[in-house]
């Protein structure tokens, strides 16, 4: 890769990950994002304000820039935070008011295998289909509906675990929540709010996993940093058995369970991922099964499968995309780390129609060969070659 080439990518990598995600997500200001990136660049003037005490400024004049919390670095809104971001929140349940409605299944039984993911989740996103992948997805333990809801107050990613081989399963997550305080411009008084990012590590024991069972991850035993707002946050697993493989499917939950609609109460820029590892730092995370598009005459989708024979689907997610640490093109067979992914991004790999030799040359094929009466000896090299670039 040219010189050229690493500078036009990064700097494609930096206006999606600072425009795109900032105008969307949040935040738009972070000590997290370099002073010197071309996005910050783009800021407007921006000065620290000390929000401890009385805020007051004379004129409407003096609020045209934009603020950061002098103390933390984060950023000051001078708007309600539902009205400046639209994306990666959980809000509160009282907001819910659109939901899907799923029958009940049965829970009592382990799985003993998995319904491939549907061609709708084939892209790393979806919802937990067939009955036994479906498992406390509509139970009281964890309702699936609400991250499908206009306002989803959850989100989720499930994924197939080698409960055999694995050793430490960790789960973090990192959101922020955004407080009022009261700020008076001339003779008027206007809510502004301030940034106050977490983020919180919990290590599962493994003996936990292999039985099927649904329950809530405790918060409180978690490593933190920032101020966790325990009585918002709820996080639950859910784990089913697949015998007799010994691998387990595996639902990781975070549940906003605030009542109170009120942008204090709701969690912003909600991220979440899991990481596995066995005794040798290994991955544990397998690939999750799809539907196979040869076996039901599907023609598109085994196109698909042969296209990509190399990428496997590592996660489903539910209320947010799921992505793994894995390159296009790599053949893992399982990953260490799935995370979710509000904006979801996709190298696409470069391709050329030169095709080289086992020899090391290129392979060149007359037309007017084969155009002749006697094409075959250069079809017959371009079926062998075929044959072992694309099947194999």
């Amino acid at each position: 890769m040219t010189t050229t080439t690493k500078t036009h990518r990064s700097t494609r990598d930096e206006l999606i990950e600072g425009l795109l995600k900032a105008e969307l997500v949040g935040p738009q200001i972070s000590p997290a994002i370099p002073s010197d990136s071309l996005y910050r660049k783009s800021l407007p003037e921006i000065k620290p304000l000390d929000i401890n005490g009385l805020v007051n400024f004379s004129s409407h004049e003096e609020v045209a820039a934009m603020f950061v919390n002098k103390a933390t670095g984060e950023e000051i809104l001078k708007l309600s935070p539902f009205a400046r971001y639209g994306c990666g929140i959980l809000y509160p349940q009282e907001s819910v008011s659109e939901t899907v409605d799923t029958e009940p299944q049965d829970e009592s039984s382990p799985v003993n295998s998995i319904e491939p993911a549907s061609e709708n989740n084939s892209n790393r996103t979806g919802n937990l289909s067939g009955d036994q992948t479906a498992e406390d997805s509509d139970s009281p333990d964890f309702d699936v509906s609400l991250t499908n809801a206009r306002l989803p107050s959850s989100m989720a990613i499930s994924f197939v675990l080698d409960t055999d081989s694995c050793e430490r399963l960790t789960v973090h997550i990192s959101a922020a929540t955004y407080k009022a305080f009261k700020v008076t411009v001339g003779s008027f008084t206007h809510d502004w709010w301030y940034r106050s990012p977490f983020s919180l590590e919990i290590d599962i024991p493994s003996a936990s996993i292999s039985a099927h069972h649904s329950s809530n991850i405790a918060v409180s035993s978690g490593r933190k940093n920032g101020e966790v707002p325990e009585d918002l946050l709820n996080v639950r697993m859910i784990s089913r058995p697949i015998r007799p493989t010994g691998q387990t499917l595996i639902t990781i939950a975070i549940t906003n369970v605030s009542e109170q609609h009120s942008p204090s109460s709701a969690l912003f820029q909600t991220e979440l991922s899991i990481s596995a590892l066995d005794s040798k730092s290994q991955g544990c995370i397998l690939p999750y099964p799809e539907n196979n598009g040869s076996k039901n005459g599907d023609e598109e989708l085994a196109s698909y499968e042969l296209l990509y024979r190399h990428d496997q689907t590592f996660a489903i997610g539910h209320g947010c995309a799921a992505d793994w640490d894995s390159s296009p093109g790599e053949g893992k067979q399982r990953v260490d780390r799935i995370f979710s992914q509000i904006i979801p991004t996709y190298e696409t790999a470069s391709i050329t129609p030169d095709i080289i030799k086992q020899d090391g040359q290129p392979l060149s094929v007359s037309m007017e060969a084969l155009s002749s009466s006697r094409p075959k000896t250069h079809q017959a090299i371009i079926i062998r070659l075929y044959v072992r670039f694309d099947i194999s």
